[in-house]
């Protein structure tokens, strides 16, 4: 008996120790990063989105749910993934439907444009993110070559090499993929995007045997679950003959009733500047999305009847996203301020923000705009260290040779000031890295502990 016990004992610990395993080494993330909308999608109550996006990183980099909830307290979700393909697309969506009603299903026919992800990652992040289930087999089987599924439905054969590589977020639920939306934007701009002619061609071409499979499942589930299906196409730089697959998709749309929403076409109408609102060719930036999803907020809220559900605490999730979305959108801001008290300022007005500053050697010539930003004269004449937080400023220490304060910015950052005479360029370290750019002048270092990141470092000579 008492061999039959330590024999299942054994077989539990084991079983305990190679799921926690796999827990680590597991596939996290749907658009790098550790971010993923499909965690975000598990961590979301049932029958919470009335509004789904579907498509690959054209949509997550085009879809801003944080705008809808802002704007009209819509509950949108976009089930996007990079490189998400026909098969993903379709899967995913009964994943969702699983725990999830929606009322709108809204999806980017960009997926019509290819048949294979070139991106061996792009693979992984559809085939592995879904939980074992009836819909992560059958994506496997519908996607994957015969003799490579065994793999895929295992695995393990394809993650045990994710030891490498593992970094916090493999062991400690990365935030931002509990709260988010799907969304995943980026505010960098690129000016070599210009819109093609391709988009006034009305030629169509022919939609082969799998698009006109997936656009006929996928205006077949929607009869079945009762959503009203919507297509649209996020600004890229389309070619002739993927504007011919794109028109006979249109034509598809239109003889069944589904409504289209093309922003190459609508590039004009909404504002869209290929210049200043695209991050490449393919995918619009933050400024962008914006743009585009007010776009969609207004057609659905005059043609759908949606709740408001702002105020509601069942969907705090939602709260939060707009919350990260606000930070993310202020940090591109931040960085992008050119004048340094400016930069100073603009960190002030943003909540959570934390800022440290350091007066070192030579600084008199500073301290009068400092004074205009709210410290005290009288404690700047000796220099020293000073922390902004929660809305008010404090002195951490003064300059005196060989004193020095650790501040924690949040359980993973902390800030270190110190007085160093005979280092100068050590007077304020993040981690362990120094982030003085001058011995003579003022110090900044401007942290978010919401999103846990440092926003950027800054420096004024005197």
């Amino acid at each position: 008996m008492k061999n039959a016990i330590r024999g299942a004992g054994f077989v539990l610990a084991l079983v305990l120790a190679i799921s926690y395993a796999y827990h680590v080494v597991s596939w996290k993330d749907t658009a790098a990063d550790y971010l993923s909308s499909i965690q975000q999608m598990y961590h979301t109550d049932s029958d919470l989105m009335d509004v789904v996006f579907l498509g690959s990183s054209h949509t997550f980099c085009a879809i801003s749910p944080a705008t809808l909830w802002e704007d009209y307290g819509m509950s949108a979700f976009s089930m996007s993934v990079s490189g998400q393909d026909r098969s993903s697309t379709y899967y995913q969506l009964k994943e969702v439907l699983k725990t999830q009603s929606p009322k709108i299903v809204i999806t980017d026919l960009y997926g019509l444009l290819f048949d294979r992800n070139a991106v061996i990652g792009n693979v992984y992040r559809n085939m592995l993110s879904m939980k074992w289930s009836k819909n992560s087999i059958d994506l496997v089987n519908a996607y994957v070559d015969e003799d490579e599924r065994l793999d895929y439905y295992l695995r393990w054969p394809i993650v045990h090499t994710r030891y490498r590589e593992l970094g916090m977020y493999d062991f400690y639920q990365y935030p931002v993929s509990v709260y988010g939306r799907g969304e995943s934007l980026t505010w960098s701009s690129a000016s070599s995007y210009e819109l093609s002619d391709a988009i006034s061609s009305k030629e169509v071409g022919e939609l082969s045997e799998a698009n006109a499979k997936w656009l006929d499942d996928m205006r077949e589930l929607s009869e079945e679950e009762g959503f009203t299906l919507i297509f649209y196409i996020a600004p890229f730089a389309v070619n002739d003959e993927e504007q011919k697959i794109l028109n006979a998709a249109k034509e598809y749309a239109d003889k069944n009733n589904i409504d289209v929403y093309d922003f190459n076409l609508l590039a004009d109408e909404i504002g869209l500047d290929p210049f200043a609102d695209m991050c490449d060719s393919h995918h619009a930036n933050g400024y962008g999305a914006i743009k585009i999803t007010k776009y969609f907020g207004k057609v659905l809220s005059e043609k759908y009847d949606l709740a408001d559900h702002r105020g509601d605490e069942a969907y705090h999730l939602w709260d939060d996203d707009l919350r990260f979305f606000k930070h993310r959108y202020a940090k591109a801001e931040i960085q992008n301020t050119i004048n340094v008290y400016d930069y100073i300022r603009y960190s002030m007005d943003v909540d959570d923000m934390i800022i440290v500053l350091s007066l070192d050697g030579e600084f008199e010539n500073i301290i009068p705009e400092l004074v205009l930003l709210g410290l005290s004269e009288e404690e700047m004449q000796t220099g020293g260290k000073w922390l902004f937080k929660d809305g008010s400023w404090v002195k951490l220490m003064d300059n005196i040779p060989g004193e020095s304060r650790t501040f924690e910015l949040s359980k993973f950052d902390a800030v270190k000031v110190q007085c160093t005479p005979n280092a100068p360029d050590m007077s304020v370290l993040y981690g362990r890295k120094s982030v003085v750019g001058t011995a003579n002048g003022l110090n900044i270092l401007v942290y978010d502990s919401f999103t846990d990141e440092l926003i950027g470092s800054r420096c004024v000579d005197n």
